[in-house]
């Protein structure tokens, strides 16, 4: 509580108050220091900047690359592929052919460790599979089957000048994607390697 005389005069003190403190206005003497006044500076919103260390950038970053990574994993950004490349499959046609397209990717592992490459990855893969389905088998130099026909993509196929229109898929990336499949399913005399085939059910409808 504020003192009300200085003690120099009788009687109360005339006090004027600023922000300095308090003080009588006869004697001069203070009575009160200033008050403590606390300001919130939440709103000001400045942002502390401060160099991150390469490890931790590095950490960072495969982090985010892993997180990423997870999300090509999953069914339904296949599904969503195959019906956006396909939206006249029967429903159980879209989803047993998206899952057989991850579980190819996910078995050749492919795909580049970059979000452009991950976030466009799902589409170019299946674009470029059910291409060759969309034909007749896809054989290795002995005859066997690298990616059977499908009678459902072959009747709506998808014209190769339609790609690029439709889905922003060059024919280039499709070619440079089967290549490199191709690569990865058959050795250096063009047979195919055990358990690299497209697994999926040929005469599913």
């Amino acid at each position: 509580m504020a003192k009300t005389r200085c003690g120099v005069h009788a009687g109360d003190c005339p006090l004027v108050t600023n922000s300095e403190g308090t003080f009588c206005m006869v004697s001069g003497y203070e009575l009160e220091g200033p008050r403590e006044v606390c300001y919130n500076f939440e709103s000001a919103g400045n942002r502390v900047r401060r160099q991150t260390s390469k490890t931790q950038q590095s950490k960072r970053k495969q982090n985010s690359i892993d997180r990423k990574s997870r999300t090509i994993k999953l069914i339904g950004r296949w599904r969503d592929c195959v019906r956006k490349l396909y939206p006249n499959l029967k429903p159980e046609l879209s989803l047993a052919l998206a899952r057989a397209l991850c579980q190819w990717s996910d078995l050749l592992n492919l795909c580049k460790p970059t979000h452009p490459a991950m976030r466009r990855w799902p589409m170019l893969f299946s674009a470029t599979v059910l291409s060759h389905m969309g034909g007749k088998d896809v054989v290795d130099a002995r005859g066997g089957v690298i990616v059977p026909a499908c009678f459902g993509v072959c009747q709506h196929a998808i014209p190769h000048n339609m790609y690029q229109k439709k889905f922003n898929i060059t024919c280039r990336s499709m070619s440079k994607t089967w290549s490199t499949i191709r690569k990865a399913v058959l050795d250096d005399k063009g047979i195919l390697l055990k358990g690299k085939e497209f697994s999926f059910v040929a005469d599913c409808a």
